[in-house]
């Protein structure tokens, strides 16, 4: 699932107008980390870092684990209650957002139906390469907190060039 998400927290964090995402099931997605070079691994060089990622678990990537945070480039914080981001501790590029909290929208809906939800994440789609994005029938399917959008945003979004003329 692909979203258009318009929340005023995601744009100011994204710096973006619009933060687009990837909904990913947390079991399909592995994160392979690069380590960070320091005075114990300084016989090493940028690129035997590089060569040689740390596997990491889905969901210690996403919460911001305390090891992962000081043996790689990962950076975490608390956006708010029940909302963890990670993004790029080199270049500074914001890259998850995973709520954390009680079920709600499509997965409270799935759990009072007795449906299993598994746990879930974003991935911020400005991240993916290019011929991913450029995919047959790779395109948003919805539009997220829309009432918190940028009024002009939203008619360019709805109308294409006629909405800049607005």
């Amino acid at each position: 699932m692909i979203s258009l998400d318009h929340c005023t927290s995601c744009r100011r964090i994204s710096g973006s107008l619009v933060e687009s995402w990837i909904i990913f099931s947390e079991s399909w997605a592995q994160f392979e980390l690069q380590r960070k070079a320091s005075d114990d691994l300084s016989r090493l060089t940028l690129s035997d870092t590089s060569e040689n990622p740390i596997k990491a678990i889905t969901s210690d990537v996403l919460t911001g684990k305390k090891e992962l945070l000081e043996t790689t480039h990962l950076s975490h914080f608390s956006s708010s209650q029940d909302r963890s981001r990670v993004f790029c501790g080199k270049c500074g590029t914001h890259l998850t957002f995973k709520y954390t909290g009680p079920a709600k929208g499509t997965a409270k809906l799935a759990e009072e139906a007795g449906m299993k939800w598994e746990p879930h994440f974003d991935i911020a789609l400005g991240t993916l390469d290019r011929e991913s994005l450029e995919m047959e029938g790779f395109k948003p399917s919805l539009h997220a907190w829309y009432e918190d959008g940028i009024g002009w945003v939203q008619r360019l979004l709805k109308d294409g060039e006629k909405g800049i003329a607005e």
